[in-house]
């Protein structure tokens, strides 16, 4: 479902829900009774139009499902069809039966492969691409208005004739069922009554709004601006916009609040362009997660910032939206082109935004590209840049990113700083390539230049270590290395001999014959 659409049917009043389930239950257990003589049918061709069928179709459409359908619910949907359809199996007609009962069976599989992959902590690569066809499947497919009408008309197309009065009783009844959700019915009874109660609270007024997303305010009230509370914009065209609070500064007399705007429509609310918002207490205000996701940074991620100029595709710089948010080392994500692109911050700095006669003081991060994460490739470039403005996320607190495309044999340098996202390769494949291990003063070249050695013996490769520190002996005792230096006094006869040969008669042939010996 669209978010747009989600967010109407969250407009709907909980009372108005329940009182179209009691109604709507009420009635069909008279027609019920009226031709079955009971409002419990025990017979399994009754059951299966009444309590099995419409009766799910009421409770999912107006209890279950308030929401939206989740793949969960499409698990559950599908399962209760299944169980429905063996009910009537000894006496359904064989072939009808098949198509329907394939049908749950289809829509069970896919809900189960997506609620798995979905749940997984590296959902990247192959399993994104597996949850996101599954749960389009999953969340059309598994509706309960779908599923049980399915059960529903298979029950009353083989059980019941046409012309049964109690057949085109259950059709009227199923049919003004389904047509009040399209129709709009529930959100127009529950404008009817709190409708005043909706309308939100003005704080501010719009000043600006820099390209795509920025949005500069004169606030008229000195409430909370913080993230924690989001805000509702009308735009200079109308749209209705949910807004994220980042930071507030004073100037002229007035408070100015920095605000992002989010594409999450705020239905449901009455106001006047340019002026922002409070959310009043009817209204059901979306989550970090929903807004997060809108944004681009998916589930587990935390909004640190957003690009500002002078980025560049292997480089980019954004303001910090805390000042305790970021860290040197720090793994980051940008959502470019539906591509989550991966950085790493590695420098910061202080910066000033003249606002009139008043300065904004704050913080650029720059955070080099690691590039897009792929399962058999690992992190490759991406070949382009984000938008100014666009928003940058990390891992939310107690979340750690796992990724990792390294094989069994590899050599891992090591890990990005607070991630399991494993650094490394095939280190055999290119030992003949020169390489240099540089760092300052106890940033463990010596330990990784150990590893390697260690890597490369067990790999079936012959080191050799010019020891000017004499560590390595020790350090590898456990491998046995065989130590190639001569002793003290053959080492002062060859250099006498050298000598000799350099500075001996003419040709040197006696002193070269020496030194050959």
């Amino acid at each position: 479902m669209k978010m747009a659409e989600k967010e109407m049917d969250k407009n709907i009043d909980p009372w108005v829900r329940v009182s179209i389930m009691i109604v709507s239950t009420i009635v069909l257990l008279i027609i019920a009774y009226i031709y079955t003589g009971s409002i419990f049918p025990r017979d399994s061709s009754e059951a299966i139009v009444f309590q099995n069928a419409l009766l799910l179709i009421v409770l999912g459409s107006s209890l279950l499902e308030h929401h939206f359908t989740k793949p969960a619910d499409s698990v559950f949907n599908s399962l209760t069809g299944l169980i429905t359809l063996f009910s009537v199996f000894g006496v359904a007609p064989r072939c009808p039966w098949i198509i329907a009962a394939s049908y749950c069976v289809f829509v069970f599989i896919v809900s189960i492969v997506c609620v798995t992959v979905s749940t997984s902590k590296n959902m990247v690569g192959w399993k994104e691409k597996v949850a996101n066809i599954t749960y389009k499947l999953a969340v059309v497919l598994g509706r309960s208005r779908i599923i049980f009408s399915l059960v529903f008309l298979f029950g009353l197309w083989f059980f019941y004739t046409i012309q049964n009065p109690m057949t085109i009783s259950l059709i009227i009844f199923w049919g003004i069922f389904l047509a009040i959700w399209p129709l709009k019915i529930p959100e127009m009874l529950s404008s009817l009554t709190f409708d005043i109660q909706k309308h939100a609270n003005p704080i501010g007024t719009i000043m600006r709004i820099d390209d795509p997303n920025i949005s500069r305010i004169v606030l008229d009230t000195t409430d909370d601006w913080g993230q924690s509370t989001p805000k509702i914009c009308v735009l200079p065209d109308g749209k209705r916009r949910w807004l994220i609070p980042l930071f507030s500064q004073f100037q002229d007399g007035k408070i100015l609040g920095t605000g992002l705007i989010s594409n999450i429509d705020a239905v449901g609310i009455s106001g006047n362009n340019n002026i922002v918002y409070n959310p009043s207490q009817k209204q059901i205000i979306p989550s970090e997660e929903e807004v997060n996701t809108a944004l681009g940074g998916g589930k587990n991620s935390k909004l640190v910032g957003f690009i500002v100029e002078r980025s560049s595709i292997s480089t980019i710089r954004f303001e910090t939206i805390d000042s305790c948010s970021c860290s040197v080392g720090m793994l980051l994500w940008v959502n470019i082109e539906g591509e989550r692109v991966f950085y790493q911050v590695t420098a910061g700095e202080t910066n000033e935004e003249s606002f009139s006669s008043d300065k904004h003081g704050y913080q650029i991060a720059s955070a080099v590209q690691c590039g897009v994460f792929n399962a058999k490739e690992g992190l490759t470039k991406f070949n382009w840049l984000p938008a100014m403005n666009t928003p940058v996320f990390s891992s939310e607190p107690g979340h750690i990113v796992e990724l990792n495309a390294l094989n069994k044999d590899d050599f891992v340098l090591g890990h990005i700083p607070g991630s399991k996202v494993a650094i490394g390769g095939n280190y055999i494949e290119g030992y003949n390539y020169h390489t240099a291990i540089l760092g300052v003063t106890g940033s463990g070249k010596t330990e990784l230049a150990f590893d390697l050695i260690r890597h490369s013996v067990k790999s079936g490769i012959k080191v050799v270590c010019i020891d000017l520190t004499k560590q390595y002996e020790k350090r590898l005792s456990d491998m046995n290395p065989t130590d190639l230096s001569i002793d003290t006094k053959l080492a002062q006869d060859l250099s006498d001999k050298l000598f000799a040969v350099e500075t001996g008669k003419y040709g040197a042939g006696d002193e070269k014959n020496a030194l050959g010996e």
